[in-house]
This record gives C-alpha cells, structure tokens and sequence, in this order.
C-alpha cells in the first residue's frame, strides 16, 4: 500500500491495514500521514458508526504521535523557538482534527435514520467532549487563549447528553493516568475546574499536574440546577447557551434561565484544605502545594480590578528574576566609574533621592516643601537599629558605603542586559506587556520582574511579579504584571545563627512601606532559602541589622516576599525584650 499516494480507506478493516503500514519509526512522516488521513475524513460522508469506528482504530496511534510531539514543546522557554513552535502548531491542528471528527459523529449520529445506539452515542459524546477538553489543556499549557468555539460545543454536547440521560454513563478510557473509565459528566467538570483555575496563571508543568489531578478529583464536584453559593453569595455557573467558560459570579449577576447550570466545587475545596493540611511537613501529596494554594485562590477569589486599565503604546526596559533585578539596582545607585565627577555625583543624588522609604511613602506635600536628606555617613559607625530608623524615615546612604559593600560582594560582575518590552495596556495595579524578540526571554509564571521607564532615569525600577502568561503562536509573548512596589533597595541577606550572622550572602530586594496602602516595608528574596519565622541578617549599604522574617507577604516557587520586624536583643534579660534601639520602628514597618 503507497500511504502517500492512496486516498484515505473508509472500511475499518483496511484502516487497521494502513496503520500497520505507517513508518513509526519516523515520527514526521507518520504525523503527516496521520493528520492527512484525519482531515479526508472528516470530508467524507459516511454513517456515523463506522465514522466513530475508524476514529477509535486510530486513537492509539494518534495518543502515541501526541505524546511524541509534545516533547518539543512543554516546559520550554517562552517564547517558543521558532521549531517548537510549528510542532506546537501541528499538535492543535491534530486535535482539532480530532475533536471534529467527534462532533460529527455526535450529530450525524444523535438523530436521523442513521442514529446510533445509546450506548455508542454515549462514546460519541463522551469521545468528543474528551477531545475538547485535550484542546483546552493543550491551549493552558501553551499559555493560549481558549479556542473560540470551544465552549459553545463542550456545552451543547453536555446538554445533549444530559436530554438523553447519559451524563452518568461509564466509559472504557485506556488514556486516562489513574482510572479506566469516566463520564461525560466528569470530563465536562474536569474542563470547567481546568477553566476556573485559570491556567495562564499558573507555571509551566503545572497544567498537566492540575490536569492529572482533576481526573480523579473532579468527581468530588456537582452540576446542579438549582444555585449553591459561598458565604460571600458567589456561585460558580455554566451558561449552556453561550460560549462562555464558567464563571464564578454574584449570585445577582448570575443568569435564572434553564439552560444555566451551577457547579457546586465545596466539597473539593474542602478536600484540597485537607489535603494541604495532611501534608504541612511537606510530604508529598496528591497536588503540590503551591499548585493547591493557586488553585483554591482561583477558584475562591471573587475580588474585582479596582482599577481600570488603559491602552498604552510606550515601551518598558525588562529584567526578569531576583538576582538580575538586585544587580541592575545595584548597578543603578552605583553608576559606572568613567562618569564624569560632576555628573556622577548628581546622577547618584536623584538615585538616591528615588530610592528614599520615606519618599516611597509619604505624602506627596513632603516633595513640594523641599524636604532636606540626611546621609548615614553622618552617624557614628557602630549605630545599630537606628541606621534602619533612619533610612526608614528618608535619611540615605553614601556612594562609598555601596561602592564598597558591592565590591567585597560582587567582584567583576556585570550587569544583565535589560530588553525592551511593549506596553499593550497599564493600570494602577499592573501592566499588560509583549515582546516581540526573536530570542527566549525566560518569562515564568510567578517570576520577580523589574520594570523602567524608558524616560525615567536608569536609576528608577519598579517592582512587580508575573501573574499570567499569553503565548499567541503569531504575536510574540504577552504577560500580566502585579506590581509589589514603585521602588527598592538592594540588600544581602545571610541566615543568622546564635545571634550572629553565618554563611554566604544572598541578593535579596527591600521594598519600601507604601502609607497610603497600608502597605509595610518588605524583603524579597529567592524561594525556599529562608521561612517565616527565622531571623536574618540584611545588610544594606554596609550596615547590619538582625530580623525576624514575621510572615509571608506573597510566595511563588520563584521568590518569597516577607514582612518583617527587628528582632529581640539577645542582651535582654530572660523573659524581657529590649526595645531601646528600636523606637523608630513603626516608620518602617
């Protein structure tokens, strides 16, 4: 049999005869082969059980191509180099295939003389929802939006099977990891739960993790047609009319027609709580837990934009991670030595005047009165707490105490390479940016990201972290910024033990106190080097302070934000805490 050549069989025993003919070891030409004979199906008219017949023949085929090719995909750099991005492509255009393929067998088979057997409209259904249900994860895990048309067809095929009573009928499903069969019912929750999660937010390889996790899950999970709501009188519902995902909504904007549904997630939030609890040792679980903590914030977060965001077409200076963000501070408050004295001087006093708490805080009235600075060059060198009292309440520090912190610290280093982002949409929470590169920028969900102003000055960073990721396959990458704060210091920071400071310095990221937010000051430094309730020594500008990491502002598996407070003198007496060095404190905090 010449594969190229022949027209697609339509007799499922010569289809059998073709897929013993496919080159398997050669894992392109098969795929062509594949999605050639996928696409002159789906173009033939035929009756709808030998239709469903053949797509089952090819299924296990099909599962093996996927697999092959998704390995050139998942877990890369975004944006996807320009290879794994046409195999990308091919593993949509195959499913879609795929998932048509379903729905006409569905349709051509739910009615008319060639109607198929309940049972077999059961797989039908159960089939194409399936296949639905591949694109959407396929899309979440490629950082794409939703394929239009996607939910108008899972709904209807939902809605279908629930007018013939078979949303509770099992299915043999050899493709599923921990079970071998399911219902359209439960696919159809697995997808609305996938959805509610909102996996543009999540980090890579996290998806399938969530996906995995869902098939054995979402069974936990009801589709009712009477409203379940919060204590807060949300509900989570699902329009059957339109092509909307589900939505998690108050119960006054939800819609009261019939073909509105509710999904009752309860008693699955109540299971992924306990979860978490079984595991706080870090043991493993069934979810990990920073996978679990973002999903339940999803899935329970019913907090609104408070701000409105705004075209805008200017462009951003970008660097992406902790340790280039501290290094491209450091390097801003520090400028280059070939600067001329005049200017050097004067470039570092508006570094440092940006880099002021007490500015970073305050009323803007401060800034017209034309508030005088302090330097802590002024003060005594064996100044303790109060040489953070001091920064705390605008008072800075001098070139030669970062000059010569950063050249014990990070000798020869140099500086990252900030790229140059577009600005697509801001508002006064966030930023909705694209790059257009050619090459990989490394953008990660979660990831510490530091923003400047092209007209700002180099000194001015702005911090925030990536709440999702966009990956159009023609249209470069687009990612949704969270800003942590307008400013900051670079700090190393050293665990402490026995009162002292020990083991090497770590770059870590002082955020400043924003009053009017009631916000406090902040250290950011990489994940899992320090926890909540440890004391640290952080190091600013040549001078030391011990502090007690009091609680987790935000965490990622990238960074973790801490607040802070001094910590208790150890000369103190037994059960007494010294607060003489302190009383400048609360400024900071």
């Amino acid at each position: 049999m010449h594969l190229e050549t022949e027209p697609f069989p339509t007799q499922p025993r010569k289809v059998k005869r073709w897929l013993k003919e496919l080159p398997l070891a050669n894992t392109g030409e098969t795929t062509r082969l594949l999605y050639q004979g996928l696409t002159e199906l789906n173009r033939l008219r035929m009756p709808a059980y030998d239709r469903l017949e053949i797509l089952e023949l090819l299924r296990p085929t099909r599962r093996l191509i996927l697999d092959q090719l998704s390995r050139h995909f998942v877990s890369r750099s975004l944006p996807l180099p320009a290879r794994s991005q046409r195999i990308a492509n091919i593993n949509t255009d195959l499913l879609y295939e795929v998932a048509m393929g379903y729905l006409q067998v569905v349709r051509e088979g739910s009615s008319g003389a060639n109607s198929l057997a309940p049972r077999h409209l059961a797989l039908g259904i159960h089939r194409a929802m399936r296949a639905l249900a591949e694109r959407h994860f396929h899309a979440g895990r490629l950082y794409q939006p939703t394929p239009d048309g996607l939910w108008e067809q899972a709904h209807w095929l939902y809605h279908l099977a629930e007018q013939r009573q078979l949303v509770a009928q099992e299915i043999k499903d050899t493709e599923l990891n921990g079970q071998r069969r399911s219902t359209v019912a439960h696919t159809y929750k697995q997808m609305s739960l996938y959805s509610l999660a909102d996996p543009l937010t999540l980090h890579q390889g996290d998806t399938d993790a969530l996906t995995r996790y869902l098939e054995g899950s979402a069974q936990a999970c009801a589709i009712t047609t009477s409203p379940v709501a919060d204590n807060a009188d949300y509900l989570y519902v699902l329009d059957l009319s339109t092509d909307e995902p589900p939505a998690y909504v108050h119960g006054s904007e939800a819609g009261r027609h019939e073909a509105v549904r509710y999904l009752n997630l309860f008693p699955l939030i109540r299971q992924i709580r306990e979860e978490l609890r079984a595991n706080a040792q870090d043991t493993p679980g069934p979810l990990h837990r920073d996978i679990a903590a973002r999903v339940l914030q999803a899935w329970t977060n019913n907090a609104r934009r408070r701000f409105s965001r705004m075209s805008n077409d200017g462009h951003v200076d970008v660097v992406l991670g902790i340790t280039a963000a501290h290094e491209m501070i450091r390097q801003a408050v520090n400028p280059a030595p070939q600067a001329s004295m005049i200017g050097k001087a004067q470039e570092r006093d508006r570094a440092f005047e940006e880099l002021s708490l007490e500015r970073m805080s305050d009323s803007p009235r401060y800034e017209s009165e034309g508030i005088t600075v302090r330097y802590l060059a002024d003060m005594p060198q064996d100044v303790t707490s109060n040489a953070w009292d001091t920064i705390a309440k605008g008072n800075l520090v001098t070139d030669r105490t970062t000059e010569d912190q950063s050249r014990a610290l990070h000798p020869g280093k140099e500086a990252p390479v900030p790229t140059s982002w577009e600005i697509l949409d801001t508002s006064a929470g966030g930023f909705r940016l694209r790059w257009r590169g050619d090459v990989s920028v490394r953008a990660q969900v979660g990831e510490l990201i530091a923003l400047r102003d092209a007209t700002s000055g180099r000194e001015h960073w702005r911090l925030g972290m990536v709440r999702w990721i966009r990956s159009p396959s023609n249209s470069g990458l687009e990612v949704g910024v969270k800003m942590l704060a307008p400013k900051a210091m670079p700090v190393d920071i050293s665990p402490v033990r026995h009162g002292r400071p020990m083991g090497r310095r770590v770059p870590g990221l002082l955020l400043p106190r924003i009053k009017v937010l009631e916000q406090h000051a902040t250290l950011a430094c990489r994940a899992g080097l320090f926890e909540a309730g440890e004391q640290v020594a952080v190091n600013l500008a040549g001078r030391t302070l011990i502090v007690a990491l009091s609680a987790i502002e935000t965490q990622s598996s990238l960074f973790t934000q801490f607040q802070f407070r001094p910590a208790q003198s150890t000369a103190a007496p037994e059960g007494e805490t010294s607060h003489k060095n302190t009383p400048l404190w609360p400024d900071i905090l």
